[in-house]
């Protein structure tokens, strides 16, 4: 981790090195975090570390759980609310429709209208998740509470946590164009398919939390 943040690795042999770590270590934890880290770097081209300031210190905390004694746990929680019951709705409306106008093809015919439809029920999703966790603990993820942060620090005498450098850190992966690239292949194909989207969309959405235990 420290040589990828530093430079000192780009992000393919990072991936390889994290993947074989987890591959080889018996520690959940170095699993779980390896897990997280995914996300933080893209494993279809090469490129170097970037990093914004919130996710550095993100960084460092999980460094700080592997030089303590502490253990990542883990949960999946699910809940169902308003964008789940506009994509029954909307399910209900296009199959509706497309028997109405005719089957099959009533429903290739419905699919892109309602694609955007199905787009802005994602946004709400997105928000609804970005929204839900409080910005003290977005600043100590996976720490819950600042005692916890501090045991932490105690437990690990030897950490020092480094400034984040800033520069072209804090510079996105992708280029304008690789993102217009992205996007231009995505959304066609989103409308296409929307009626599938759709049912993906009514199932209860998923959420991800981790924190630190202490150990036994």
């Amino acid at each position: 981790m420290r040589a990828y943040m530093h430079g000192q690795l780009n992000s393919e042999e990072f991936d390889y090195a994290s993947f074989e770590s987890s591959l080889k270590s018996p520690d959940r934890t170095v699993v779980i975090i390896t897990r997280l880290l995914w996300s933080f770097y893209d494993d279809c081209f090469v490129h170097e570390v970037s990093l914004a300031k919130s996710e550095w210190d993100f960084w460092q905390r999980l460094l700080l759980v592997l030089e303590s004694e502490g253990h990542l746990g883990e949960r999946v929680s699910f809940s169902f609310g308003l964008p789940e019951a506009l994509a029954w709705t909307a399910m209900v409306l296009i199959l509706s429709s497309a028997v109405a106008v005719g089957w099959p093809w009533g429903l290739l015919l419905l699919a892109p209208p309602f694609g955007f439809f199905s787009v802005a029920i994602q946004r709400l999703r997105e928000q609804r998740l970005a929204q839900s966790d409080a910005e003290q603990e977005q600043r100590l993820r996976p720490y819950r509470s600042l005692a916890e942060l501090r045991n932490a620090k105690r437990s690990a005498p030897a950490f020092r946590k480094k400034r984040y450098p800033g520069g072209d850190l804090g510079q996105p992966m992708h280029g304008s164009i690789a993102g217009l690239r992205v996007d231009w292949l995505k959304y066609p194909i989103w409308l296409a398919l929307s009626p599938a989207v759709l049912l993906w969309q009514c199932l209860p959405q998923g959420r991800y939390r981790c924190w630190v235990r202490e150990p036994a």
